[in-house]
């Protein structure tokens, strides 16, 4: 059975994403999303943020809604974040486990908001 993540698009979007079961597996379909160095960020005990390793200073777009939920799950604002990102469930016996409903319908919730503002017509 599938791992169920959320990807977290250029354009502020956001789209699931069914992750093989194992680890090894997993991984590969994370370098291929974010196409970088991956770097994990823990800012929610039930929640990883898989991130470009070097996105900031690869010039890629920095990431609002990640920047927002991370920011809220830590209670403190942070750095950006830029590239894609894929958020899946804490690590389990064999790989990453499944995103929470609570914790994915949050970051789609985030991301509708940021993509509707007036300073991302852009991302329309």
């Amino acid at each position: 059975m599938a791992t169920t993540a959320l990807l977290i698009n250029p354009n502020h979007r956001t789209t699931g994403l069914h992750l093989p079961d194992k680890a090894d597996d997993q991984a590969r379909v994370l370098r291929e999303k974010i196409g970088s160095t991956l770097n994990q960020g823990i800012f929610h005990r039930r929640a990883v943020l898989h991130i470009a390793e070097n996105g900031r200073s690869e010039g890629l777009p920095a990431k609002l809604v990640v920047w927002a939920l991370a920011s809220a799950w830590r209670g403190i604002p942070l750095c950006p974040i830029a590239g894609p990102v894929v958020i899946t469930g804490p690590d389990g016996p064999d790989g990453y486990l499944d995103i929470d409903e609570d914790l994915r319908a949050q970051a789609e919730d985030v991301a509708l908001e940021v993509v509707s503002a007036p300073t991302c017509q852009d991302a329309r």
